[in-house]
């Protein structure tokens, strides 16, 4: 009975107020003040001691290399975003449990302000929008989550954000601008092939790209070559279906010289398998292990185990220099170092023929 009478009480307050919002500085007031407000209350947490999973981002990604980050998925603790943005706010502002949590904080008063477009976009009622605004603002998940070294509020901020593009597309006209939806399905098609894929090294020129359904334009051999060079992905229409002509990234390098070692998506495809698979198999075996001549010895032959059923599935094509020994600096720090190489797949055959006589 009690919050009945409270929500018929608001009730009648909010529409009393209604005529308030229709005047747009009005609105744009309130809503300033909101989120004012809104991000007021979540800055007292930021200082608080940080928990289990904010120490163990910490220490495992934010502290680790670039490469850590995107390649370390053993376990779910790893927000891929969210810990190179705590890296860089980290790297920019110093050291500390509030140079940590900023980034979540940040994206918590992005989704204060991103909730504005989308409600108005949504329902065309600046009452409504306030009214989501301020329940945003006072939602007890969302301001412990901007107060958390995680990834979740910059989740929910991007996924606002996605909202707002779709809802873009269409202009106060009702016309809709194409090129977004073209661009955003050709992404879509590409990346769920990717997905599809049983083994890294399977062809990626000749797998369906579904969703897509005509070309916009027609490019020549030379034009095609030129795009291939600079890492674009051109899509065609063969036997009847859409397809990649090959798919490629435009990284050429890896902390060394220029190179075309990871212009093939399968290069990075193969990388990303090995090293998770190490990871695995040395985490497995060795985590109360001593920094050894024995334990190193032991750690050589997983990782050799694990090389050598790459190559026997074809996965590698060679692999050699493998060394196991203890870091100069550091005596609790084992380095293991390899070289390796990937099968390049066949995606073009170009005829040259003569005539004679």
């Amino acid at each position: 009975m009690l919050f009945r009478f409270l929500f018929r009480r608001f009730c009648a307050i909010f529409s009393a107020m209604t005529h308030l919002f229709q005047n747009r500085r009005n609105f744009q007031l309130l809503a300033a003040l909101l989120v004012i407000f809104g991000a007021t209350l979540r800055v007292p947490g930021l200082g608080r001691a940080l928990e289990y999973d904010e120490v163990w981002t910490l220490e495992h990604y934010v502290s680790a290399p670039l490469s850590v980050i995107f390649t370390d998925l053993a376990v779910p603790n790893n927000h891929l975003l969210h810990s190179l943005l705590a890296k860089l706010s980290i790297s920019v502002f110093g050291a500390g449990v509030i140079t940590l949590r900023l980034p979540a904080f940040l994206a918590g008063i992005a989704v204060l302000l991103l909730s504005i477009p989308v409600t108005l976009r949504l329902t065309r009622s600046r009452g409504v929008s306030l009214l989501v605004l301020a329940m945003l603002a006072l939602n007890i998940p969302t301001l412990l989550y901007a107060q958390s070294a995680r990834g979740y509020e910059i989740q929910f901020a991007l996924l606002l954000a996605f909202a707002w593009g779709l809802l873009s597309l269409t202009d106060a006209h009702g016309r809709k601008s194409p090129w977004p939806a073209v661009f955003g399905s050709a992404a879509a098609a590409v990346g769920g092939a990717i997905a599809s894929l049983s083994t890294p090294v399977a062809p990626l020129h000749d797998v369906a790209l579904f969703g897509l359904q005509s070309l916009s334009a027609l490019y020549t051999d030379d034009e095609l070559d030129k795009l291939l060079q600079a890492g674009v992905t051109p899509v065609q229409l063969s036997g009847g279906r859409m397809c990649a002509l090959r798919i490629l990234t435009t990284r050429a390098t890896a902390e060394g010289p220029e190179g075309e070692s990871f212009r093939s998506l399968n290069a990075t495809l193969v990388t990303d398998e090995l090293l998770r698979d190490l990871r695995a198999a040395l985490a497995a075996r060795f985590r109360a292990a001593q920094n050894s001549t024995l334990t190193r010895t032991a750690i050589r032959s997983a990782v050799l185990l694990v090389l050598q059923d790459y190559r026997a599935r074809g996965w590698l094509s060679a692999f050699g220099a493998l060394r196991v020994y203890a870091d100069a600096g550091d005596a609790s720090l084992c380095r293991v170092e390899f070289t390796y190489s990937i099968p390049a797949g066949l995606h073009r055959i170009a005829l040259s023929a003569q005539m004679t006589g």
